[in-house]
């Protein structure tokens, strides 16, 4: 119940109290001394004592009765109950130590999408009429190795090599990433290497790796290898 309903209650029963005191009173006290007192409360009929009764009977069993302002309003218990609310996470630096992968993005690739895509076909086309891939086949391998390789020459010109040198040995690295014994590697080969780099940066990823050791080997770069071995250490 509200503030002004338990008001209004109190001075509700205050009134109702007031009034059969009242009535009491001037029927046995004044009614043998004002005759017109007395013929007016001789004429109140018994039934408005006994509503008066039951209303005053009510009130003291229902002392929560709900006071409406304007519409039906229903008394809840539930209300006189405070919410619970959990205190505000304070965010500190703690919270927001979050891994990250590193996955480095040229904003100008070495080279066209389209160019990069064809020449990937041109070179996975005698595999795919040898091992008879289907043409769904292709199109998936071509563009996983297109990311793939996109992801792989951007870390490469990261860690200090020069543009001009990954691009002259393009199609060597693409050898040592898609066709490390001979064959193209399988579709869920390749998208299991995107997953890799997702979730954990391209320099800890299977293809990454594999690059690393072709120039620890001086498969790769090798006029380049002094300067790689710097950057990654």
């Amino acid at each position: 119940m509200t503030m002004v309903g338990q008001m209004f209650s109190i001075l509700y029963f205050l009134f109702f109290c007031g009034v059969i005191f009242s009535i009491t009173y001037l029927k046995y006290v004044h009614c043998t001394k004002n005759p017109i007192i007395g013929w007016v409360v001789n004429r109140i009929p018994l039934e408005f004592y006994f509503f008066i009764f039951i209303f005053l009977f009510n009130f003291i069993l229902n002392r929560d009765v709900a006071w409406a302002d304007g519409t039906g309003y229903s008394y809840d218990p539930a209300q006189l109950i405070q919410p619970q609310v959990n205190p505000p996470i304070e965010w500190g630096e703690e919270n927001f130590n979050v891994f990250v992968p590193d996955i480095p993005v040229l904003e100008q690739p070495l080279i066209f999408d389209e160019v990069r895509r064809v020449e990937l076909y041109h070179r996975l086309a005698p595999h795919s009429f040898v091992q008879e891939l289907r043409l769904k086949t292709i199109v998936d391998l071509v563009y996983q190795q297109a990311e793939v390789e996109k992801k792989i020459e951007a870390t490469l010109v990261r860690d200090g090599i020069p543009r001009m040198r990954v691009l002259f040995e393009l199609n060597r690295l693409r050898g040592v990433l898609f066709y490390p014994q001979g064959t193209p590697l399988s579709p869920a080969t390749l998208a299991r290497y995107l997953r890799e780099i997702a979730q954990s940066g391209t320099r800890q990823s299977t293809p990454y790796r594999r690059v690393y050791r072709a120039i620890r080997n001086y498969e790769l770069f090798i006029d380049l290898l002094f300067l790689f071995n710097n950057n990654n250490q």
